[in-house]
């Protein structure tokens, strides 16, 4: 399930750069590059508290969270000037 959520992301974020921010490719490029630094800095939150009772609850917990957090933010980004 996190795959395709992040593959459908990686995939539609460069056409929602083009026609709806109307950005160039060096801006669509750090839209991608800050996803990746998201995931690592997950990745390593997750990583020092290895010690869960329920680590599928918490991954998926963790997707929703950053994924709902990151499309709010998307849908508020041709508002912003």
């Amino acid at each position: 399930m996190t795959g395709i959520a992040t593959a459908a992301t990686f995939v539609l974020l460069p056409i929602y750069a083009q026609d709806v921010l109307l950005v160039g490719a060096a801006k669509a490029s750090m839209l991608n590059v800050t996803m990746g630094v998201g995931m690592v800095m997950t990745s390593l939150a997750m990583a020092r508290r290895s010690n869960f009772a329920y680590p599928g609850q918490v991954t998926l917990g963790a997707l929703s969270v950053g994924l709902g957090t990151g499309l709010f933010l998307i849908g508020l980004g041709p508002a912003v000037p």
